[in-house]
């Protein structure tokens, strides 16, 4: 008894010893606990500004919202509350997994502004390309945390702090290896305490509890023709960036003639960590690398980029059979040189910008090729157009692109000699067709479903044809600028247009006086458009609703665009 009472006795000693050191100051900062780089003690002031410390003093974070993509807010219901004592108060009531789960929700999204907030300081700071491109990669990232959590999507919120940790310790490792000294410390500091505070996040959403799946199990799905589409919500725009459309499921969310596309979903998995190109010796990590891959006997190649990059294309990328380039999750862009499919089928290309290609069009789709998804592109600045169909080509979609030069934009049809483009059948839905000066489409021989597209500011033309080509132009809005006409018609135009072709408009909107001269003069209307089943037909919103969603959703996605997307769809 005696030992027990001189034991008890030593432990109140340190507690208090413990207790008085902390209230002078003496106890262990947060920095120490996180590993404050050597000589942090000596760095400004407003580099160390305490943010740890603000829920502390009482008072609501004031640049939280700042933080969000443009346009959102934070729900009340979602806002840490302090306490009067200035820890953050928790719920009241009893103890179920329902509210636990809240509190962690609310406790990970309190890490995720202080993440943030931290990566925005960091972003003030001068630094090398590659350290400005990490801190730029992962606070988009952890915007969509925020998105991803607020829906309950608990998965895609980890992948998403994955991705962000990733791209941080790269500048992070960067960094240590300087030997700038005091000019890397305040940037280094501010890097550790967001992974710190990454960290913390990934911990707290470990522990929620997923609800239940909102799709089926979509691990023994075979990605044949229409039945990968079960149990989907096919919206034509926005499948490709949820659940449905998640990783190789993206062919569920494919529409018009190119809706039965599969692409690489039975290939192999590849993953761009280089943004060099070598076309003679393509070195593994690189795109060109990776687009090799593909061949008649392996299912293909689906490739995916480890982060952001800008690949300067040395000479054009032949892509192959069974293909899916896609660029969701970060933001890629392809300059210089060109795509080309010659002769190939079944082919992806999804959520990238491909632009600045001095010398061809920039996405080249020619003999005979099948089967081709072209969506959420973004395309502009090239010498011949951007995206062309030619010489046998047929079931393509080239959707919610956004697509802008200063003359030509598409081709589908390049002769009045190819007969064999009679055949081609080719959809074109929801892209931003801006500031061209013709060619959006002209279109020769095939079938052209025009539907649901946003034009503004063409200069000669908008949608022309000839060579017996079959245009329906259906549900599209026309804003003009230089020109009213939408077609190549003017008066007079009679004997100086090819007058073969049928250009039929149905439901279209024309907005500022803008006009359409219907081609029908041989008496043939253009048929509607023989989609292989009514779930391959794209999904045709009114008109008047296009202007507000094109503007927002053309073209890649990526970070706060494709918040201002998914909000306004």
């Amino acid at each position: 008894m005696a030992l027990r009472a001189v034991l008890f006795c030593a432990l109140a000693l340190v507690l208090a010893e413990l207790s008085s050191a902390q209230a002078d100051g003496g106890g262990k900062h947060l920095d120490d606990m996180i590993g404050q780089p050597e000589g942090a003690d000596s760095l400004p002031s407003d580099v160390f500004a305490p943010l740890e410390n603000r829920l502390a003093e009482g008072g609501q974070v004031e640049e939280a919202d700042s933080s969000l993509p443009e346009g959102m807010t934070m729900p009340e219901s979602e806002r840490l509350q302090p306490s009067p004592g200035g820890a953050p108060s928790p719920s009241t009531g009893d103890s179920s997994p329902d509210n636990d789960d809240e509190l962690m929700k609310k406790e990970a999204l309190a890490s995720l502004e202080e993440a943030q907030l931290y990566l925005q300081r960091a972003r003030v700071i001068e630094t090398t390309e590659e350290c400005k491109a990490s801190l730029y990669s992962a606070n988009g990232e952890l915007a969509w945390c925020v998105t991803f959590l607020l829906e309950l999507k608990y998965n895609e919120t980890l992948d998403k702090l994955g991705n962000a940790k990733r791209s941080l310790a790269q500048c992070s490792s960067a960094l240590s290896m300087d030997n700038s000294g005091d000019a890397t410390r305040p940037l280094l500091y501010l890097v550790q305490k967001a992974l710190s505070q990454i960290d913390e996040a990934k911990i707290t959403v470990s522990g929620l509890t997923p609800p239940p799946s909102e799709f089926p199990s979509t691990e023994s799905v075979e990605f044949e023709g229409v039945g990968v589409r079960d149990s989907c919500k096919v919206d034509g725009t926005t499948c490709q960036f949820s659940n449905c459309g998640k990783g190789k499921k993206l062919p569920k969310c494919a529409i018009g003639y190119a809706g039965s596309v599969t692409g690489g979903a039975r290939g192999t998995m590849y993953t761009v960590t280089s943004s060099d190109d070598n076309p003679s010796r393509p070195q593994g990590g690189t795109f060109r690398y990776g687009a090799q891959l593909a061949n008649g006997r392996n299912g293909g190649v689906w490739i995916t980029f480890a982060r952001s990059m800008t690949i300067v294309l040395r000479d054009m990328v032949w892509i192959r059979s069974s293909t899916t380039v896609d660029g969701r999750g970060v933001n890629v862009v392809f300059t210089n040189k060109c795509f080309v499919l010659g002769g190939v089928s079944n082919v992806i290309l999804h959520n990238f910008e491909i632009s600045r290609v001095p010398q061809t069009d920039t996405i080249h789709i020619f003999g005979s090729s099948r089967g081709v998804w072209v969506d959420h592109i973004t395309s502009s600045d090239a010498k011949l157009g951007l995206v062309s169909v030619v010489q046998g080509s047929t079931d393509v979609t080239i959707s919610n692109c956004y697509l802008s030069n200063k003359n030509f934009n598409m081709l589908l049809g390049a002769s009045d000699a190819d007969s064999q483009d009679r055949n081609m059948r080719v959809t074109i839905f929801r892209n931003w067709f801006r500031d061209s000066m013709q060619r959006m489409p002209h279109c020769r021989w095939g079938y052209c479903h025009v539907v649901n597209n946003l034009y503004t500011n063409w200069g000669y033309y908008a949608i022309g044809g000839r060579a017996n080509a079959q245009i329906l132009s259906e549900s599209n809005a026309f804003i003009p600028g230089r020109r009213r006409e939408v077609t190549p018609w003017f008066p007079g135009a009679s004997k100086a247009l090819d007058q073969s072709s049928t250009i039929q408009s149905r439901n279209d909107l024309y907005l500022g006086g803008s006009t359409f001269h219907q081609f029908v003069l041989l008496g043939k209307n253009s048929q509607h458009p023989k989609y292989v089943t009514p779930r391959h037909a794209p999904p045709v919103v009114t008109p008047n609703r296009l202007t507000k969603m094109i503007q927002a959703c053309a073209g890649a996605l990526y970070g706060q665009k494709l918040q201002r997307c998914l909000y306004s769809s």
